[in-house]
């Protein structure tokens, strides 16, 4: 007992020791701060730009050859959203220059042909290397497509035959969804942001703890005090994953600030989860902090330089890429993932923002499977430092 008391003690000295130095990096701290509370500012601006592009405003739609169409350019201005002006002399040029997204061009045989019930032909002026462009061109042959459309049934009605003829089947949409889930996309980038500052919020101490001493000729002479390694592990350990939940903690506020002042209906979008879902979520990456903590202790122990230790957080980040992907790609809705770290985490956190109720054996799973193999880390990390070619530099 009395040996277990000692183990605590010591981890609980190393911990406020490596908490003290940590909060003493002021430049880190500094860093630190300004990923959690600043990301969560940049990503929603960024969000709403791209809410903005995609948004319909109005058209302005030049038109060259109006006169040749004064029936289907009626019927284009009343349409909703779509101002008739003025074709540039030039509209090849105009389009080019940036002056208008796109140009209708109506030729002069337009209205012969449309009296005679023959098909009529349109040009389209684009832009193809300008996204603005091919949206508003995609608009103006939707509307194109309508008119078409409108005319071909009078033609058939006009001819004793039924519109439906043409169109023998039709397509009805149903959305089966619950109410509010429409918002997937943004619980997802949610999700992601808090995940992120989990896996990075801590790496600054759990990269120091071992390999920093190491580099600093600090490490012999620390491992010869009467401490177990594993306490030692540990108070290095809590004191990175610390570090990484206060980071997780203040993105997490500081994106329910963001998330609370914005109308997000306004640009089309829709998180109808509550703030306690959002603070749910917070807490759900915690775990995943401590899980990415060890980790990176754990490949700060096995390197034998900074270069080297860098390959292998390249590696580890491009595990962190794919595995983002892989959730993002191919539905896990029915796969039990959720022991598993980073794909338990954003799997769980999705459904939660988007509306759903996870029970709670989901969140007691994800949580065990992380804090279980961060565990498993710092043991395994605890025998290495037994091996003397672990220790020395050299």
């Amino acid at each position: 007992m009395s040996a277990g008391r000692g183990s605590l003690k010591h981890c609980w000295i190393v911990f406020r020791k490596e908490l003290r130095d940590g909060l003493r990096d002021r430049a880190a701290i500094t860093g630190l701060a300004l990923q959690a509370i600043v990301s969560p500012i940049i990503w929603a601006a960024i969000t709403l730009v791209a809410a903005q592009r995609l948004t319909q405003t109005e058209l302005v739609l030049p038109v060259a050859g109006a006169d040749n169409a004064p029936a289907f350019v009626d019927w284009l201005e009343a349409q909703n959203d779509v101002k008739i002006v003025p074709a540039p002399a030039d509209p090849a040029a105009a389009v080019r220059d940036g002056a208008h997204r796109v140009v209708l061009v109506i030729p002069a045989d337009f209205g012969a042909r449309m009296a005679n019930g023959l098909a009529a032909r349109v040009e389209l002026v684009t832009d193809g290397a300008a996204g603005a462009s091919t949206r508003a061109a995609d608009r103006v042959a939707a509307l194109v497509k309508g008119y078409g459309a409108e005319l071909g049934f009078l033609r058939l009605m006009a001819r004793g035959v039924a519109p439906e003829i043409v169109t023998p089947v039709r397509i009805e949409a149903t959305d089966v969804s619950p109410p509010g889930r429409n918002g997937g996309g943004l619980s997802i980038f949610v999700t992601m942001l808090l995940l992120w500052t989990a896996l990075f919020g801590g790496v600054g101490v759990a990269t120091d703890s071992i390999l920093g001493e190491r580099e600093r000729g600090s490490l012999e002479p620390l491992l010869l005090n009467p401490v177990s390694r594993t306490a030692l592990l540990a108070g290095k350990w809590l004191a990175a994953a610390t570090l990484a939940c206060v980071a997780v903690l203040a993105a997490g506020v500081a994106t329910l600030l963001v998330l609370r002042s914005i109308p997000w209906q306004q640009y089309g979008l829709q998180l109808s989860s509550s703030d306690g879902d959002l603070l749910a979520v917070t807490f759900t990456m915690m775990p995943l902090a401590f899980f990415w903590c060890a980790l990176v202790i754990w490949v700060s122990t096995v390197s034998r330089s900074q270069q080297q230790a860098q390959t292998r957080y390249g590696l580890l980040f491009m595990t962190v890429v794919l595995s983002t992907i892989a959730t993002l790609m191919f539905p896990l809705g029915h796969v039990p993932v959720g022991a598993v770290p980073l794909v338990g985490q954003l799997t769980l956190g999705a459904d939660v923002l988007g509306g759903a109720q996870p029970p709670v054996y989901r969140y007691v799973i994800t949580a065990a499977g992380s804090l279980g193999l961060a565990l498993a880390v710092i043991a395994a990390t605890a025998r290495l430092l037994r091996r003397e070619t672990i220790v020395f530099k050299s």
